[in-house]
C-alpha cells in the first residue's frame, strides 16, 4: 500500500484506537503530571465493627493520590482503622490464612497518612482488633478517604492481586 509522500503514521494503527486516539491506560504518563480531580467519601461514624467484613471503596477512575483520615478520637476503645489494596490484604494479619502476611497499614485514632502517591483503582478497609487496647467489636471505627484521579478509566488498569504470586504479591 502506497502512503502520500512516504510517510506512514503508525499510531494511527493501534489495535482499538478510535481515530488515531487510543485510550490513556496504567502507563500514560501524562495523566499523572497534572494534578487530580477531587474524590472524597467517608464511612459513617464507628461504621466497621468487626475484624471479618471489610469495606471497598472503588474510585471512579485510577488515583494518582490518597489521603486516610482515622475519624475516631485518639482515645476511643476501638480506634485502629487497617487499609489496603485487596480484600485479603486487610483480613489477616497473622499469615495464617489467606493473605499470608500482613499486607495493610494501621491508623490510629484521630490519625491521618501523608499524601500517598499511590495509582489504584479500590482501597480496602477494616477494623483491627489486634493493635493492644483496641476490641473494634465493641463500638467501630470510621474514616475518611480523599484521592486526586487521574482521566484514566478503571478498565485500563490492572486488578491488584497477590493471589496468583504475580508481580503485585505485596497487596495481598
Amino acid at each position: 500500500m502506497s502512503h502520500p509522500g512516504g510517510y506512514y503514521d503508525l499510531d494511527r494503527n493501534i489495535t482499538g484506537s478510535v481515530g488515531g486516539y487510543s485510550a490513556p491506560g496504567a502507563g500514560s504518563v501524562e495523566a499523572y503530571s497534572i494534578p487530580g480531580v477531587p474524590f472524597v467519601s467517608s464511612s459513617v461514624p464507628f461504621e466497621l465493627t468487626d475484624n471479618t467484613s471489610p469495606t471497598r471503596i472503588q474510585f471512579p477512575m485510577v488515583t494518582n493520590w490518597v489521603n486516610i483520615t482515622n475519624t475516631n478520637p485518639d482515645n476511643a476503645k476501638s480506634s485502629a482503622l487497617r487499609f489496603g489494596f485487596t480484600r485479603n490484604g486487610v483480613l489477616d494479619p497473622t499469615g495464617a490464612g489467606q493473605g499470608q502476611g500482613r499486607h495493610f497499614n494501621i491508623l490510629s485514632g484521630n490519625q491521618s497518612t501523608f499524601q500517598l502517591e499511590v495509582r489504584c483503582k479500590e482501597m480496602w478497609f477494616n477494623g483491627d482488633s489486634a493493635e493492644e487496647n483496641t476490641d473494634v467489636t465493641t463500638t467501630g471505627v470510621g474514616f475518611c478517604v480523599a484521592a486526586g484521579l487521574t482521566m484514566i478509566p478503571n478498565y485500563n488498569f490492572p486488578d491488584l492481586t497477590g493471589s496468583n504470586g504475580g508481580i503485585y504479591s505485596g497487596v495481598g
